[in-house]
C-alpha cells in the first residue's frame, strides 16, 4: 500500500472490471431479486450498476490523459452516465 501503481496501469487493471460488473455482476442480481420478488434489492442493484457504468466511462476518459478535461468530465455528468 505504501508504493501505488501508476495511474495507467491501475487504470488497465481496473477498468475492465468496472465494466464486468456493470455488464454482467449487477444485471444478474437485479434479474435475480426480479425473480424472487424484491423490488428494492433489484432497485438497489439497477442503481449500483449505473454507478459502475460511470466508473468504467471515467477510466476510459483517464486513459488518454491529454483530452481528460475538468470541461469533458462535467459534459459527462450532464448527459447522465
Amino acid at each position: 500500500m505504501d508504493r501505488p501503481a501508476p495511474l495507467m496501469e491501475s487504470i488497465q487493471i481496473y477498468g475492465p472490471g468496472e465494466e464486468s460488473e456493470y455488464q454482467y455482476l449487477y444485471q444478474m442480481l437485479a434479474d435475480y431479486a426480479e425473480d424472487h420478488n424484491s423490488p428494492l434489492a433489484e432497485q438497489a442493484d439497477t442503481g449500483a450498476a449505473m454507478a459502475e457504468r460511470v466508473h468504467a466511462a471515467l477510466l476510459g476518459q483517464a486513459s488518454d490523459m491529454e483530452n481528460f478535461t475538468e470541461e469533458k468530465r462535467l459534459i459527462g455528468r450532464m448527459s447522465g452516465w
